[in-house]
């Protein structure tokens, strides 16, 4: 929008005024139906502006002033001028920091698959991500309030939009995850819209005992610490998280994966 009001600076010679204007008018025109739609308010704004004077060269002869037409047309110039300043207050400023993501941007998620009876491992699986720096916000987890479906929101809406094509997706895959229909529909979404997908092993229950094509993808039991530290190193990546000093890391990952090793079945 100031590109246009920049060019109108440039309309000062009135023979060249009336081939020149109405090519800017037409391009802002453009412009403004790509900014407001057609048909919309400050469009049909714009087009009712008047911009053509009655035969400038008529008021000249009559009242004698040879700067009449210049004067004219700086009158037109200044008129659109600041039509079009008053229009681009209705335009939200692009270089405002908004405090949302930009809509266009697909927004990055881990989305944690898991089955209801394994719930607590799941919260723990979730702490264990915002210990690595995940922002809460970006872990979706159904079973904790506030990292589920938001109200209003529909299921399979959300799911889409959590398993993102630039998401994350981490399934806990155990002896009830196996048995759920909800779970192994989450685990073939994954497949279709997940690019970074980490199948989890629950003990007793190990890759081999998994029918399908999971045996094909490399996976990791639970329990394994070092694993973890290096999904931490490929999380950092994915979401340009800042690392968190590995003392303070090591110190959180040990007393989750106690409690994890706590809620596994006995062996």
């Amino acid at each position: 929008m100031n590109k246009l009001v920049e060019e109108l600076s440039a309309f000062n010679h009135p023979e060249t005024y009336h081939r020149e204007f109405w090519e800017w008018r037409q391009k802002a025109m453009r412009r403004l139906s790509l900014i407001f739609g057609n048909p919309s308010l400050q469009l049909n704004h714009f087009i009712s502006t008047k911009y053509v004077k009655p035969s400038l060269s008529m008021y000249n002869a009559y009242y004698g002033d040879p700067d009449l037409e210049k004067k004219q047309l700086k009158e037109i110039t200044e008129r659109f001028a600041n039509l079009l300043s008053s229009l681009a207050e209705e335009i939200p400023d692009e270089s405002e920091p908004t405090s949302g993501p930009n809509p266009k941007e697909v927004v990055k998620n881990v989305f944690i698959s898991h089955s209801s009876k394994d719930h607590l491992l799941a919260k723990e699986v979730t702490i264990l991500l915002e210990a690595m720096g995940v922002p809460s916000s970006q872990i979706f987890n159904s079973s904790m309030a506030g990292y589920g479906v938001k109200p209003g929101e529909k299921w399979p809406e959300s799911l889409h939009s959590a398993m993102s094509s630039d998401g994350v997706v981490i399934s806990l895959i155990s002896s009830d995850y196996n048995k759920s229909a909800v779970c192994l529909c989450e685990m073939g979404a994954a497949w279709i819209l997940a690019k970074t997908y980490y199948p989890i092993v629950i003990p007793p229950l190990t890759f081999r005992k998994i029918k399908g094509v999971l045996p094909t993808i490399h996976g990791i039991e639970i329990t394994n610490s070092l694993w973890w530290s290096e999904l931490k190193e490929r999380l950092e990546q994915i979401f340009s998280l800042t690392p968190i000093p590995v003392a303070i890391w090591e110190g959180k990952k040990k007393d989750i994966l106690e409690r994890i090793e706590k809620l596994l079945p006995e062996k």
